[in-house]
């Protein structure tokens, strides 16, 4: 209902501005039409600047860009980001958000994580992504810096994996 009545305003404005312009032509020095072309034209460019406000608003209030914005700021924090968070940044649109956040949950792109203080989102595929040396045997965790082909602990093969840092401290945030 917003955008309709968004986009009734602005089609107002153009008709306004358009019988603006009809009557600054035919003004030809008769003040009154002159007068009632620059009301059409002030008229005009009131109602475009409402409509493009109420629509530009009326659309944030959809799904898809709070979706967008939730994600973004998921990237931003590293693909764990606190109801806390989410409720600062959406403001008024939190209750807007909720369902969105229920169909991210449904749809596996996040999980939803109950934490001492308070809820989390956590998108894995968002997730900073670790290169980890371990042994085939004994999973001892074994440095980069140093060349090894064996486990020094016993002797077994390494393997290289890239692991996704889940951390529920907060250990391996990229921005730190």
């Amino acid at each position: 209902m917003a955008i309709l009545l968004s986009l009734f305003l602005v089609a107002a404005g153009f008709v306004l501005e358009a019988l603006g312009l009809l009557f600054l032509i035919a003004a030809a020095g008769r003040p009154h039409r002159l007068l009632v072309a620059v009301a059409a034209l002030g008229g005009g460019a009131i109602c475009i600047g409402n409509g493009v406000r109420k629509l530009r608003a009326a659309k944030r209030r959809q799904p898809g860009p709070i979706a967008d914005e939730i994600l973004a700021e998921a990237r931003r924090r590293s693909g764990a980001v606190s109801e806390v968070d989410l409720r600062a940044l959406l403001g008024d649109r939190w209750e807007l958000a909720q369902p969105v956040l229920g169909q991210l949950v449904a749809t596996g792109i996040c999980r939803r994580e109950a934490r001492s203080e308070g809820a989390a989102y956590l998108f894995s595929e968002l997730q900073p992504r670790l290169a980890v040396r371990r042994c085939k045997y004994c999973s001892a965790e074994l440095p980069f810096a140093e060349e090894l082909v064996s486990c020094p602990k016993c002797g077994g093969l390494l393997q290289t994996s890239v692991e996704r840092a889940e951390s529920q401290s907060g250990d391996y945030r990229m921005d730190e």
